[in-house]
């Protein structure tokens, strides 16, 4: 189990500095759409991994829930000239967070 456990975190670090570069890019990227889509995939997976790995340690995983939902704060404050359905969107992938939905949330806006 501890190997297991291993090749999570590693998968799930990987997760976070993609996550983190996505935040990055947006910033600088003046909030393209397509970046905060990605970025929104690397939270997904980045959360999948850390769920995985609290359920096999048997620990609740709301620290990892609250950063995410903290990243995607810092872009809602940073986008000053961002359209609106962005902004939107943001909030409304912050709470899919919250609500352990964010599968669904990013199924539907692909559809």
């Amino acid at each position: 189990m501890k190997k297991a456990i291993n090749l999570l975190g590693s998968a799930k670090f990987s997760a976070e500095e993609f996550m983190m570069y996505r935040l990055q890019s947006i910033i600088n990227n003046q909030f393209q759409y397509s970046e905060i889509h990605l970025f929104m995939r690397n939270a997904a997976d980045f959360l999948e991994y850390s769920t995985a790995i609290a359920k096999l340690e048997g620990r609740n995983m709301e620290q990892e829930k609250q950063h995410v939902a903290g990243l995607t704060d810092v872009l809602i404050r940073e986008n000053r000239q961002c359209e609106e359905n962005l902004v939107i969107l943001l909030v409304a992938f912050r709470e899919s967070i919250k609500e352990n939905t964010i599968e669904q949330f990013l199924k539907n806006i692909e559809d």
